[in-house]
């Protein structure tokens, strides 16, 4: 979803796949998913081995993912029906991005391209962008000198004092920043300074969807910032992490309380993040991997594979993934589809 702050790219990615294809959930009128990525062909997760689609960037989105190739096309796939949309042939982009039924791609001259279908893929006309970050039903950009446009969604306040989902979060804010991310509703940027702002739904924390808290970014100063579904994580400058919105109860008794946990990161200094619905991961300045939230249906996507160092973390519904030194994507999680030496979900 992810819900984005923009990253190096990385190259010749190999992946190998064991990865999460199930159906949604919802918390209110939009399906649900994470921000993170999964892709590749044949292997099994923890092997190792090589083969596979090649790619520099992942993202995925409830139980679709895309991914940017070497050549700067994309390949989208999985279980959702959107993710049969096609993306754009012949375009060359430098990174992308999905969101619940839309994605959208930054190519290499900065314009934005999106394909299926929403309010967020209404891209302003002529607007250049470094990054884009995506919401269910609206977007926004990142501009070189460090202000943000965003479209789509709701652009004020009305509706937020009543537990609304839209809720401003298509306002574009004052101010510029160095990276931004969106959840659901609601969208997070990193000031200059290290000071986290957030608009949209989310600035109250009564804990009834969609106000989680995802609005009330701690105080400090920050390096990096991550979105998840209905939650938010930044990492400081000496790898202290802090994370805000649903998810803040241990306790999970369903309904409303659904959230429970993926909010609440263990102790240790993190180096990276993958925030998804209902769980995250980190990984930890000594190279383990730990995740913590629900595993929901028991889909094991709390469980990195043992002995494994990854220098990325991305997460979606019910699956994680990591991603290693030598570009090999380990996935993990729920896996009805695209095991080994098969096609991805959606495919056929």
């Amino acid at each position: 979803m992810r819900a984005f702050s923009k990253i190096p790219m990385l190259v010749a990615l190999s992946f190998v796949l064991s990865m999460g294809c199930g159906g949604s959930s919802d918390d209110g009128p939009a399906g649900s998913g994470g921000s993170g990525g999964t892709a590749g062909l044949g292997g099994s997760a923890g092997d190792g081995g090589a083969g596979g689609s090649r790619f520099l960037q992942l993202t995925a989105w409830g139980s679709h993912s895309c991914g940017l190739s070497e050549d700067g096309s994309v390949e989208c796939w999985g279980s959702d029906a959107h993710a049969s949309v096609d993306p754009p042939v012949g375009e060359t982009f430098e990174e992308i991005q999905t969101a619940n039924t839309y994605s959208c791609g930054v190519r290499t001259n900065r314009t934005v391209a999106c394909w299926g279908e929403g309010q967020g893929t209404a891209v302003p006309t002529g607007e250049l962008f470094e990054t884009v970050a995506l919401g269910v039903n609206h977007a926004c950009g990142l501009r070189a000198d460090g202000t943000v446009r965003c479209w789509g969604g709701v652009t004020d306040d009305e509706e937020c004092a009543n537990k609304k989902y839209s809720c401003g979060q298509g306002a574009s804010p004052d101010g510029t920043f160095t990276q931004i991310a969106a959840g659901h509703y609601s969208n997070c940027g990193l000031r200059p300074e290290g000071t986290i702002y957030c608009w949209g739904a989310g600035r109250t924390d009564d804990s009834v969807a969609p106000n989680f808290g995802q609005g009330l970014a701690p105080a400090g100063s920050y390096d990096r910032l991550f979105a998840g579904v209905w939650h938010y994580c930044a990492l400081s400058a000496s790898g202290e992490l802090s994370c805000w919105g649903a998810g803040t109860k241990q306790g999970c008794s369903g309904g409303d309380n659904l959230h429970c946990g993926q909010a609440i990161p263990p102790d240790g200094e993190f180096k990276a993040l993958g925030l998804g619905w209902l769980h995250s991961c980190g990984v930890r300045s000594d190279n383990s991997t730990v995740c913590w939230g629900i595993d929901q249906g028991g889909s094991g996507d709390l469980d990195p594979p043992a002995g494994e160092v990854f220098d990325q973390l991305t997460a979606g519904q019910y699956h994680s993934c990591g991603l290693r030194a030598d570009g090999v994507g380990i996935c993990w999680g729920f896996v009805p589809c695209g095991g080994p030496g098969e096609d991805p979900c959606g495919t056929q």
